[in-house]
C-alpha cells in the first residue's frame, strides 16, 4: 500500500443525494500526486461524515508519525514500536 495523503474529511468534500441514501465524496492524493476517489455512504450527512473520520483515523494509525521527510532510522524506530506495541496487546488476550 502506498503512502496516502489525506485532507481533513469534514472539509472539502462533496454529499450527493442518491436515493434514500447520502454520499459522501473525499479525494485522496497518492505518492505521485494522483488523485483517487473515496466515497462514503449512510442515511444522512452525519453518518457519512462519521464513516470517513474513521477511515482516515484507520490510515493515520497505519502511518504513524512516518512522514516523506522521515529517515530510514526514523521509519525503523516507528515500526518496531507499532509492532511491540502490538505483541503486548495481543499477548495479554492469549492469556
Amino acid at each position: 500500500m502506498g503512502r496516502r495523503r489525506l485532507k481533513d474529511p469534514l472539509q472539502g468534500g462533496n454529499f450527493k443525494q442518491v436515493g434514500k441514501k447520502m454520499t459522501y465524496l473525499v479525494n485522496i492524493y497518492d505518492e505521485n500526486d494522483e488523485r483517487h476517489k473515496k466515497y462514503f455512504s449512510g442515511k444522512d450527512e452525519a453518518e457519512c461524515l462519521e464513516k470517513a473520520a474513521a477511515y482516515v483515523e484507520k490510515i493515520r494509525r497505519i502511518v504513524g508519525n512516518i512522514t516523506p521527510d522521515s529517515t530510514i532510522p526514523e521509519i525503523l524506530r516507528e515500526k518496531l514500536s507499532r509492532d511491540f506495541k502490538n505483541k503486548k496487546e495481543t499477548a495479554w488476550k492469549n492469556i
